[in-house]
């Protein structure tokens, strides 16, 4: 006697829900794959930052080599990392999610060429107006010279970084993270290396140097989350399955907010042990570590409104809508130039802090604009979690605080004692957040957990 089936309807939702559970299974090792590559990657990029500050310091006007890839480096970002988030991913996963394979390897080889041809022909011509572009940031003489050469050798990047960023694409429609996440290891290597061997004599900014450590965080966390979920929300902007993807760009939100706002309380109250730690050596004395330090307790401020304003834009991306986040950056850019002609006088701090404001800023704007296009977006879910990630945040600052200021006073100044006193204080501070997210019953924390329980390995 053969047994009856059990009821279909049950059968396909069962298997919708293992199938659900699979994916976000996946997604979240995804996530933690590119965390960890983007870790190494940042740590090498903050490496490469302390060879610089031991050799020279902060003091002095921005260096001309760092001028020299300001313009090719806005050019890519605006040119090659702007098209492709706004158009070319979106629309390659929708075609895949629809099964149409090769039209979208015949979009993905049309975008290649293209890139190839529009960013080569935008490059040779500002290789031959470098002169005129180059003028009105001031040098003369010999330093136009040094700057306009500079700008010429370093202009090819955008041909380069342009072309990766398509395969990048594609390897992200086809969700692998990784490899893309660890190409940035190279270029800092790269960087290194030639630091090592020789460079002209620079004077970078305390900006720069903590802008650097702003970034860690930033690319860890933030990168990662908005990378991964970037093609599911392209799959589901294709399908037109509204509720998922309001679901999915909430859950981001709050992933973000979860590991930027510890992120930011703990570095703002240990801003000067950690550049200390990072830079205080050689040609870099404690007045540039104060410099420093309260440009790097400025940038945090902004740090997890930065976050959301890349998964907001990302969301927009992906409903193939580039106009309104183009449309916040650029209002966010005069913005920006504004506050920057009003606080630069307050101090090198007050430009860090532009920043932070103009990210608070674009996030409320983007929030307002795609509430507008999707209605509710779990608000009361998502402000119930950042205010309780806050709650824990607060304990963790104080626990790194009163940790590092103990065994600075007990161990001294040493490298081995500041390496003890602030790790120790970044340990326990950990340990807090996570113990204080438990008892506050924080969601965020269960996926978490959920990923370093799948991460082991079977006995």
């Amino acid at each position: 006697m053969v047994d009856r089936p059990e009821d279909p309807a049950a059968e396909r939702s069962a298997a919708v829900d293992l199938a659900g559970g699979a994916r976000r299974r996946r997604l979240a090792r995804s996530t933690a794959l590119f965390s960890l590559a983007t870790l190494l990657s940042r740590f090498v990029g903050l490496f490469r930052e302390v060879v610089v500050r031991r050799y020279f310091g902060v003091e002095g006007s921005i260096n001309t080599f760092t001028v020299a890839f300001q313009v090719p480096n806005l050019v890519r970002a605006l040119v090659a990392d702007s098209a492709l988030s706004a158009a070319f991913v979106p629309i390659f996963s929708e075609m895949l999610e629809k099964g149409d394979r090769a039209r979208a390897w015949r979009v993905a080889s049309t975008i290649f060429w293209l890139m190839l041809l529009g960013l080569g022909g935008i490059t040779a011509l500002f290789m031959l107006l470098a002169p005129w572009v180059m003028r009105p940031f001031g040098y003369e003489g010999a330093e136009q010279d040094l700057v306009v050469g500079l700008a010429r050798v370093l202009f090819p990047i955008v041909v380069l970084l342009g072309l990766s960023g398509v395969i990048v694409g594609i390897l992200n429609s086809y969700e692998q993270f990784t490899v893309p996440a660890l190409t940035p290891v190279l270029w800092n290597l790269a960087i290194i290396a030639a630091l090592v061997v020789g460079v002209p004599l620079l004077a970078p900014s305390a900006i720069d140097a903590a802008f650097r450590i702003y970034m860690l965080p930033q690319g860890i966390f933030a990168v990662a989350v908005a990378t991964v979920l970037f093609p599911a929300l392209s799959r589901l902007a294709a399908r037109a399955d509204t509720d998922g993807f309001r679901e999915t760009v909430s859950s981001g939100l709050r992933q973000i907010g979860f590991l930027l706002l510890p992120a930011s309380a703990v570095t703002a109250v240990l801003s000067v042990p950690i550049v200390r730690l990072l830079y205080e050596r050689g040609a870099f004395g404690d007045e540039e570590t104060t410099i420093v330090a309260q440009g790097l307790a400025a940038f945090v401020i902004g740090l997890t409104f930065n976050g959301t304003m890349l998964m907001l834009n990302r969301a927009f991306f992906s409903l193939q809508n580039a106009w309104i986040p183009t449309a916040v950056a650029l209002g966010n850019l005069v913005l920006n130039a504004a506050l920057d002609a009003a606080l630069f006088r307050v101090g090198i701090w007050g430009i860090p802090l532009a920043t932070s404001i103009v990210n608070i800023a674009g996030t409320v704007a983007l929030l307002i604009l795609l509430r507008r296009r999707l209605g509710r977006l779990q608000g009361r879910q998502t402000i119930d979690a950042y205010v309780r990630t806050a709650v824990a945040s607060g304990l963790a600052a104080a626990v790194a605080f009163g940790t590092w200021y103990g065994l600075d006073q007990w161990l001294g100044r040493s490298l081995g004692a500041q390496i003890v006193s602030v790790g120790l204080g970044l340990t326990l501070a950990v340990a807090a957040f996570l113990g204080a997210a438990r008892i506050l019953r924080i969601q965020e924390l269960d996926a978490l957990l959920s990923l370093l329980r799948r991460s082991r390995p079977s006995v």
